[in-house]
């Protein structure tokens, strides 16, 4: 019984310091489960991580970059009209593709050849050109831009170079008339061959047929005389113009000569421009008309194209004869804001001299008129 009692006991004690335990270790659990959390970071926070720094100056970039071979071409002498052929070697010399735009061109140079647009890093490419000679003989100069998304240079210039030779060469290449000498002044034509092949005259003609000059077809020679006849009163009605010769040169078939004259008469000035012009009010000008070969002479009349000038007066003076002008603006002047007409001087010698004019109005409002009273 005794034994029993003692046993009893034992047990209850145990159960009891179990109980304590158990009640107290959630708790401290909890305690330390809270603790470890503080101490530790977030989980996102452990989930996202920065790049770690770069000098800039370790970034690679990415881009085209173009070089040329060379961006000069000089075809030295050439003969005219004859069409020639160079080409300008590139390459892409960066690390990224290199994208070609539209090639602009000056007139005499044609773009014939670019066999693709896209270029990839180290890769070549060539433009091909074909250069046209004019024929006008003389040193020649002719441009390309090369626009692409290089970096380097977005936009590279080419020059295309030649001096332009004629197999057949006349002197003079110009003329200059005079309506006061005989023959307008005209000096011999010289023809010759540059390469020595001899060859043909099949054709002589002007413009308006002013300059004629005799040849014999059927003769072959490296070297020619001509002697040209000009009709003054031809030339007179038409100052400025072109002499054509055809040939039969196996490089040259043709050769061009051109000729001015001095016209008998100048105004001064030459056209007469007005600006900001009173719509309401006439303008007085002066006009200096001059004979450019030293004659005296007369002024029959003077009237425009339009009504809108008249002469006021006139007088003699070293150079010639001035004259004083009246400009009437047109009706319409008030709402319009340019106008322009012709003046024309008639001379005694059946000369008839005209000026361009051009008028620029100001604005001017209309005055409103209140009732009175």
């Amino acid at each position: 019984m005794k034994f029993t009692l003692s046993i009893s006991i034992f047990l209850v004690v145990c159960a009891g310091f179990l109980f304590q335990i158990g009640c107290e270790t959630p708790a401290a659990m909890y305690a330390t489960s809270k603790a470890e959390q503080a101490e530790e970071p977030p989980v996102k926070a452990q989930l996202i991580k920065q790049p770690p720094k770069v000098s800039e100056s370790h970034v690679e970039q990415t881009e085209a970059e173009i070089i040329f071979d060379h961006t000069t071409h000089d075809f030295g002498d050439i003969q005219n009209k004859s069409k020639n052929t160079c080409e300008f070697n590139f390459k892409n010399t960066g690390n990224s593709k290199l994208v070609i735009g539209k090639i602009k061109r000056t007139c005499g140079c044609t773009v014939f050849e670019l066999t693709k647009k896209n270029y990839a890093p180290g890769e070549s490419g060539t433009i091909k050109v074909q250069y046209t000679a004019s024929s006008v003989p003389g040193p020649s100069t002719k441009h390309l831009y090369v626009p692409s998304n290089a970096k380097n240079n977005k936009r590279v210039g080419l020059t295309v170079k030649a001096n332009i030779t004629l197999k057949v060469k006349a002197t003079p290449l110009t003329l200059s008339f005079s309506l006061d000498k005989e023959n307008a002044g005209c000096p011999p034509i010289n023809l010759s061959s540059t390469d020595g092949k001899p060859f043909n005259i099949t054709n002589f003609n002007s413009t308006n047929e002013t300059v004629t000059a005799e040849f014999d077809p059927n003769v072959t020679a490296t070297e020619f005389v001509m002697h040209p006849k000009v009709n003054l009163e031809k030339l007179g009605k038409r100052l400025n113009g072109n002499i054509n010769i055809n040939l039969t040169h196996p490089q040259c078939n043709k050769v061009n000569i051109s000729y001015s004259t001095t016209p008998q008469f100048e105004t001064e000035p030459v056209t007469i421009i007005i600006q900001n012009a009173d719509p309401t009010k006439p303008i007085k000008k002066q006009v200096l008309v001059k004979n450019n070969y030293g004659k005296d002479f007369e002024i029959e009349s003077v009237y425009s194209e339009k009504g809108t000038m008249h002469l006021l007066g006139q007088k003699k003076v070293e150079k010639g004869i001035q004259l004083e002008i009246q400009i009437d603006p047109p009706p319409q002047a008030m709402k319009i804001r340019f106008f322009t007409d012709w003046l024309y001087i008639q001379t005694n010698g059946g000369e008839r001299v005209q000026i361009h004019t051009n008028m620029w109005f100001a604005k001017i409002k209309e005055k409103q008129q209140h009732p009175s009273g």
